[in-house]
């Protein structure tokens, strides 16, 4: 299974975002992005469940837009 940094990493690459789009997204700061994604920190659950949102937002977005 992905970890969550992997795969805000990975996703965040595909749609084009930089950390600090992201940073705005989560309310957090950019530096808070980079942290998450090297895992040398593990989000608060607030935190994880904005970005599980954001994550399957995107998730549905690149799945449609490869149908087309």
């Amino acid at each position: 299974m992905e970890s969550i940094g992997k795969r805000l990493k990975r996703l965040r690459k595909l749609m084009g975002l930089s950390q600090k789009e992201v940073a705005k997204l989560v309310n957090v700061q950019r530096e808070t992005i980079s942290r998450w994604e090297r895992e040398s920190h593990v989000p608060q659950q607030i935190c994880v469940d904005k970005l599980e949102e954001i994550l399957r937002n995107w998730e549905t977005l690149i799945g449609m837009s490869n149908k087309f």
